[in-house]
């Protein structure tokens, strides 16, 4: 689900892989289209060859899977036959590339061409729509924590651990995936208050985009694991409710309780877990960090 225009199922991908400033260097000029709808990828590359000062045009296809390894969000992979400039001896030429992307759409590549195989070469790049603006994306975000009450379970020594995500690409600055990540507790008078696990999901227009997350305590084999899925659809319609009459999902009861709280923020919608909870009730419990 995406929260009306900002988000779109097809978007514009052009840049440039290779070392431009280099004259000698093969530069790969590459206008790509998008589809989030079944994650393939099309257009059109630009093969500048600096060694023969020759160029050659022709098309591509691919798709484009989420990661989450080295900072990288999004890879693309690229096939095509691409024709020569000889119109009487009309060859073409296997070309296939692989680009890793951050955030910002730059990352690094390699491509075989002619021969030819390069890699960890720089990519830049900017998407568009089809007006020629830059998209923007809804997100959907996911915080993790613990209130640590006194007389719950292990409350200062719970961990959160993000399984899968469905439809969507992590955006940079979230925290780390499929690693056990630990819930901060509410700091005391004289301390500063911790940094809250958090996930950014940039979502694919009209698929339900989701977050798999368990609770656990890795410490003590006797806490009961609780396994959680939030989907996007389900947190836009909870966070519809009026503010005073919203009421919070109980997912854990008495001296392990977990609940979970939906808001509506300015780039998309936000789901808080909030663990450590003694006794859990359908209104308050939130903790304050």
């Amino acid at each position: 689900m995406v929260a009306e225009d900002t988000a779109l199922e097809t978007i514009y991908y052009k840049g440039t892989m290779g070392f431009a400033p280099n004259p000698l260097a093969t530069v790969v000029n590459f206008s790509l289209l998008l589809n989030y709808e079944d994650n393939s990828v099309s257009g059109t590359v630009k093969i500048n060859v600096g060694t023969d000062k020759k160029s050659y045009t022709g098309k591509v296809s691919g798709k484009v899977y989420s990661t989450g390894l080295n900072g990288f969000l999004r890879v693309l992979s690229l096939q095509g036959n691409i024709p020569s400039d000889d119109k009487l001896t009309p060859l073409e030429f296997p070309f296939e590339a692989n680009m890793a992307l951050k955030a910002d759409w730059s990352g690094e590549g390699g491509f075989s061409f002619q021969g030819q195989h390069e890699e960890n070469v720089p990519v830049k790049g900017s998407i568009f729509n089809e007006k020629a603006t830059i998209v923007k994306n809804n997100i959907f975000q996911l915080s993790a924590l613990s209130q640590n009450d006194s007389g719950a379970t292990d409350g200062s020594n719970l961990y959160c651990k993000i399984t899968k995500i469905n439809n969507g690409f992590l955006r940079a600055g979230s925290s780390p995936v499929n690693e056990y990540v630990h819930l901060p507790i509410p700091p005391g008078a004289s301390t500063k208050a911790p940094k809250t696990p958090t996930w950014f999901l940039e979502t694919e227009k009209g698929k339900d985009a989701s977050f798999e997350i368990t609770i656990s305590c890795p410490d003590n084999p006797e806490y009961p694991v609780k396994s959680i899925t939030i989907k996007e659809s389900d947190v836009i319609g909870w966070a519809a409710e009026h503010f005073e009459k919203r009421v919070n999902q109980i997912y854990q009861k008495g001296d392990n309780g977990i609940i979970g709280f939906a808001q509506k923020g300015p780039e998309g919608y936000i789901y808080t877990i909030t663990a450590g909870i003694l006794n859990p009730r359908l209104h308050g419990n939130l903790a304050t960090i």
